[in-house]
């Protein structure tokens, strides 16, 4: 399933606009001390200053403001580990300010990033033998970069701590020594785009102004609640000329505010079939904005719906994907809840120049997804050096045996050349599953394929022996049981030699066409298993077999493009087995 491609984009910040009368002749020229006002908001910068990068892209202020300091929330620390006597422990706490209060610590100089910092007291029962803890953080505001032991030891990533999805886990190997541990984050500031001019006139980062003028100063914030700006306006002895101040109210549609833009996808109701929760929902897009709006790795993409960030895998992010036209395309796979009956929208927020990656991979397929392998690495054809990555949690890792990487509508897949092709998820892996299995994919063949076609060729197989076997196929002449047809794609599973055989009606393929299949095995009544073809049931499916049951928790090999298979097809050297002579995508 596929979200429209409409997005509505609106800019992140509402913008600050201030009016100032006076009676002189004045050049101003980047002369603007920003204070910081109303620091805190749940732990976050309400207000805080910007990086100045360039006059041009984001106005330049004084380079002689002062250093501001405050606290913010704290983060939510837990602790877990061993007694002596083998017994588990737990406890939670959380980190403290630079005053040993109950929160963190920030610090900002005016044109400046902001740095935060937490620490941890480790102090366990003494009965406590080995410990390691995890420290929640904001992802869509931090970065951590440090961590320092109560000895002034700075860890190691990853092999003394690592974090992912707003969790930072300090490993037990790391904890040698006792005592406040130091944290430090940084963190993007939030006021840009600082610009000045007559009130009736146009604004730029300088502007004279007549006797009579109106000054008005325009400068764009992120919206926080209650947060005030102050600008200060500094004649040239250095003293306050005039101030002015300005603070938001009301509430803001933009949840995240170091994140500058946003913009909503929609995923039609009319286009779901029913109500689906904690759904991997594809987004692919070809972007204007993302050409230059965020990182050139699309790490500050994040998601929200509900007001509610959502775990999302980013497959594939090129920045220069159309440098002719200046679009970005966006291959995400974004879970979430979808419905039948209401339009579920997306937000995506981008545009964060110094959050790290806020993607969380393995966090995405946790609803009884065993693998999932979206084949988009680069690897060397004919080579058998690369790895094929499975992104759930369970790693079940294939190994590349000759294939090459090819361009897909989504991304990336693999091409075979029918031959020697194939990619090997070894049986050390133990993908075994128990239980009901559905095996799903894209295919697309470099030759048209037919009832007359002589080679059958091999989508997926896993082989422990004659008598235990699975594997999807489409039909050549060599294939040998009676009465599969021929051109046909048939899902065979067997057990104790019991099999049972199920093949799709559709007998011909179309050379250069993708092709989205589905085979459910049901485990307690193989007859009811079933091939689905783009999506819709193959309602003349053929069955053979006596199998009155089914499992596939037998320790073997699978292949994906190829492999080994039972004596139906002809035998290449030492087994029985087959090749995909085409392309294979997720």
């Amino acid at each position: 399933m596929r979200p429209s491609r409409g997005c509505n984009s609106s800019k992140s910040f509402e913008v600050i606009q201030m009016l100032k009368r006076r009676t002189i002749m004045i050049v101003i020229a980047s002369m603007f001390l920003i204070l910081l006002a109303n620091p805190i908001e749940d732990g976050m910068l309400a207000s805080t200053l910007t990086s100045s990068e360039s006059a041009s892209g984001r106005g330049i202020f004084a380079d002689n403001g002062a250093t501001y300091a405050g606290n913010g929330a704290a983060l939510n620390v837990a602790f877990s580990g061993t007694f002596t006597n083998s017994s588990s422990w737990t406890d939670s706490t959380t980190t403290y300010s630079e005053d040993m209060t109950s929160g963190s610590s920030f610090t900002v100089t005016n044109g400046s990033t902001v740095s935060w910092t937490a620490y941890v007291l480790v102090s366990p029962p003494p009965e406590v033998e080995t410990l390691s803890f995890t420290v929640d953080y904001p992802l869509e505001e931090w970065t951590p970069v440090s961590l320092t032991d109560p000895l002034n030891v700075v860890q190691t990533i990853p092999a003394d701590w690592s974090y992912v999805g707003g969790l930072i886990t300090v490993e037990s190997s790391a904890i040698d020594s006792y005592g406040l541990w130091k944290f430090e984050f940084v963190g993007e500031n939030h006021l840009r785009d600082l610009q000045l001019g007559p009130s009736d006139g146009a604004l730029s980062s300088s502007a004279t102004l007549g006797v009579d003028d109106e000054l008005k100063i325009q400068t764009t914030s992120s919206w926080v609640t209650g947060a005030a700006t102050k600008f200060e306006l500094i004649d040239p002895s250095d003293s306050i000329w005039d101030t002015a101040t300005n603070s938001t109210s009301g509430a803001s549609s933009h949840l995240l505010r170091s994140f500058r833009y946003r913009k909503n996808i929609t995923v039609q109701s009319s286009r779901v079939s029913g109500d689906l929760t904690n759904y991997p929902v594809l987004i692919d897009i070809l972007d204007y904005d993302l050409y230059t709006d965020c990182q050139s790795d699309g790490a500050d993409i994040i998601f929200v719906s509900g007001g509610n960030i959502l775990s999302h895998e980013i497959e594939r992010f090129d920045q220069d994907y159309d440098t002719i036209l200046g679009r970005a395309q966006l291959t995400a796979w974004v879970k979430t809840n979808v419905s039948a009956s209401v339009d579920t929208v997306i937000t995506m927020y981008y545009g964060n120049s110094l959050v790290d990656s806020v993607t969380d991979t393995e966090a995405v397929w946790t609803e009884d997804y065993l693998a999932v392998w979206h084949l988009n690495e680069t690897v060397t054809d004919e080579a058998t050096t690369g790895t094929h990555y499975d992104s759930t949690s369970a790693d079940y890792d294939g190994t590349q045996d000759g294939n090459d990487e090819v361009n897909t509508p989504f991304s990336y897949g693999q091409r075979f050349d029918g031959t020697d092709d194939m990619i090997n998820v070894t049986l050390d892996k133990g993908l075994d599953p128990t239980g009901d299995v559905t095996i799903s994919g894209w295919f697309r063949l470099d030759n048209n394929f037919g009832a007359f076609s002589a080679t059958s060729q091999v989508i997926m197989a896993k082989f422990f022996t004659g008598d235990d076997d699975l594997h999807i196929i489409l039909v050549g002449g060599d294939y040998t049981r009676d009465p599969v047809a021929p051109g046909s794609l048939v899902f065979k599973i067997e057990n104790n030699e019991n099999t049972k055989y199920i093949w799709t009606d559709t007998t011909s393929w179309t050379a250069g066409q993708w092709y989205y299949f589905v085979c459910t095995m049901d485990a307690s009544n193989p007859s009811n298993n079933q091939i689905y073809i783009d999506g819709q049931p193959d309602m003349n499916v053929t069955t053979s077999g006596t199998a009155v049951y089914a499992n596939l928790t037998y320790s073997a090999h699978w292949g994906i493009g190829g492999g080994e298979t039972d004596g139906q097809m002809p035998r290449l050297g030492d087994m029985y087995g087959g090749y995909f002579d085409g392309s294979i995508d997720e």
